[in-house]
């Protein structure tokens, strides 16, 4: 796990951050690596198989390359294990940096005052693990006044969305259980909706709930230096301490 998770973040800089060239030949090596493991995946459940994802495809495959190629489902898993893995641990620290400064919000959490789901919505709302991404304008469109051509290339702020005053109420609190909290856009929206949307609440409420449950005293390491791994799309925490 630790492994999949550095390469991630690799994948992170090297697809949507800006790394020097002797940085480029660095990350590119954990990509190779990374892509490897994945394709060794595959192949570990052809011989193998088990009751997972991985397996199910090469079920449905039957042995036909027309259906999908053991490379295609391959290039699958190399992409969902980083989307799912990365979204999802990034998502929790930013939660657990969320809900450890308020002390009062985290004893709530602790005595079961404070709903998980209404707290995993909210850290979703206003801290999303992907905050913008790439679009492909495919006509002419004209938005707030503004002409965008077709074949423009755009960066969505869309995590912005969630922070507008015109639609979410003192949108800088972190405010557990608000009204419209579902109209946030952390999931995307339409043909781009998240495929993993039910699976990371899933295991962002369990997370928090077994955390809460065996380190009531968890707090953050006073006066720590945030940072974030530098990139155009997603909020990595490099880290978060905590004490218990």
């Amino acid at each position: 796990m630790a492994k999949v998770k550095e390469w991630a973040a690799s994948r992170v800089v090297l697809t949507w951050g800006r790394p020097t060239e002797q940085e480029q030949v660095a990350l590119t090596q954990g990509a190779i690596e990374y892509y490897h493991y994945a394709h060794a995946l595959v192949h570990a459940k052809l011989e193998q198989p088990a009751d997972d994802y991985v397996s199910d495809l090469i079920r449905l495959r039957d042995g036909d390359d027309g259906k999908a190629t053991l490379h295609e489902i391959g290039a699958t898993c190399f992409n969902l294990l980083f989307a799912g893995h990365e979204t999802t641990s990034s998502a929790a620290a930013n939660m657990f940096k969320a809900v450890l400064s308020d002390r009062a919000l985290w004893r709530g959490i602790v005595a079961g005052e404070q709903r998980a789901p209404a707290i995993v919505e909210e850290s979703l709302r206003i801290d999303p693990p992907v905050q913008s991404w790439r679009r492909l304008v495919r006509e002419e469109a004209t938005l707030d006044g503004v002409t965008i051509p077709a074949g423009s290339r755009l960066l969505m702020m869309f995590a912005s969305g969630n922070h507008d005053p015109e639609q979410f109420e003192d949108p800088e609190a972190f405010c557990p259980g608000r009204r419209n909290v579902m109209q946030h856009v952390t999931f995307g929206a339409g043909a781009h909706f998240c495929l993993g949307a039910s699976l990371a609440r899933m295991e962002l409420e369990i997370m928090l709930e077994h955390v809460a449950a065996r380190f009531p005293e968890m707090a953050l390491v006073p006066e720590q230096q945030l940072s974030y791994i530098p990139n155009t799309a997603m909020r990595v925490l490099r880290s978060l301490s905590v004490t218990w």
